[in-house]
């Protein structure tokens, strides 16, 4: 579909409607392109800020168990 309106516009269509239909439906491929980049960079950032979380609780049960280690010696 994209390429028929390609086709309109390289065609130098005289008639008006078929110009700004043309233009309508490129705005409207834009809008859906933006709106599924926003959505991808959202979805990377929740990604990020959930492997962070991961992270942090590994990290602390690491500790723990370390901790845990160390008390078992010491007994």
């Amino acid at each position: 579909m994209f390429f028929q309106q390609r086709k309109l516009l390289d065609c130098s269509s005289t008639n008006l409607f078929d110009i700004v239909h043309v233009y309508v439906d490129q705005m409207q491929i834009y809008r859906d392109v933006k709106k599924f980049i926003t959505a991808r960079r959202a979805y990377q950032k929740q990604s990020y800020r959930l492997k962070s979380h991961i992270a942090g609780i590994l990290i602390s049960f690491t500790q723990l168990a370390a901790e845990v280690e160390i008390i078992n010696r010491n007994a």
